[in-house]
């Protein structure tokens, strides 16, 4: 599949998708509108996304009028791409719910819900989200980093975790895992140990699992594993700042999503 598309299976509410890599902070080329009662260019978000050819090198905005978009188990979305970014959109399943598999992604004003591992995979990403359990006992991510030089991680910057039941806020998917919540709102459905090695136990100085400056009933540190990092100063502004996922500038350059007018069929 080319870098510049995704696959994506979607029961996603409201919000906005940006594709792509141009390199200037132009009105994107192509405005798709997707609407589940045909009034857009497209009813499914997959098949507004398979209309992109796979040479393109524009922004591409899809704009998606509220509704839910293709019930399914899961995944609710699998991200095979590099440079995209989600405004205003939700992910909701039970276990698997959104596929971050690889490539560099940003998640903004957007809502995950899920139970087992539903935000997993090896994929370069920052979220400023809202993450929710529903009932059942699970793990918020299973994130797949595979060596020491590998640069994924999944990066949580002034979230919210809450909702039912119990949850992890990570499990070791592979030996390197690299998790950090920063600044985030914790209820008490966050377990004490809050963290798994998993399949990776004595490996632990691998994994690297973060929380700095969170706060609320399931923030505490006083049960977490010995073993979760306290990481430098140099390191936390790192990942919060654009060398993390933008080094090349592409999430400044891309067209603001509030420039995108109403549609009119």
């Amino acid at each position: 599949m080319s870098s510049s598309k995704l696959s994506l299976i979607l029961h996603l509410m409201m919000g906005l998708l940006s594709i792509s890599g141009a390199s200037d902070r132009s009105v994107p080329k192509t405005t798709i509108y997707v609407d589940k009662s045909g009034s857009g260019n497209y009813s499914s978000v997959q098949e507004a996304i398979d209309s992109i050819p796979d040479d393109n090198n524009q922004w591409i905005h899809i704009l998606i009028k509220r509704g839910t978009y293709r019930l399914t188990w899961a995944p609710a979305a699998l991200l095979v791409a590099d440079k995209v970014s989600f405004h205003r959109c939700g992910f909701h399943g039970i276990q698997d719910t959104l596929g971050d598999a690889q490539g560099r992604h940003y998640f903004e004003k957007c809502y995950i819900s899920g139970a087992i591992d539903f935000i997993w995979g090896h994929g370069q990403s920052v979220y400023k989200t809202t993450a929710s359990t529903i009932g059942q006992d699970g793990y918020i991510t299973a994130q797949g980093r595979q060596g020491a030089d590998d640069p994924s991680a999944f990066v949580f910057i002034r979230c919210w975790v809450k909702g039912e039941g119990h949850t992890y806020l990570g499990r070791a998917y592979r030996r390197y895992s690299r998790v950090l919540f920063y600044h985030t709102r914790m209820t008490e459905v966050v377990v004490p140990a809050g963290w798994s090695s998993w399949n990776y136990r004595g490996h632990e100085e691998d994994i690297t699992f973060a929380e700095v400056r969170c706060t609320g009933e399931g923030a505490s540190k006083s049960g977490r594993v010995k073993w979760m990092k306290d990481l430098p100063s140099q390191e936390v502004q790192y990942f919060l700042s654009n060398d993390f996922i933008s080094q090349d500038g592409w999430l400044k350059n891309q067209p603001r999503y509030i420039e995108i007018q109403t549609p009119r069929y």
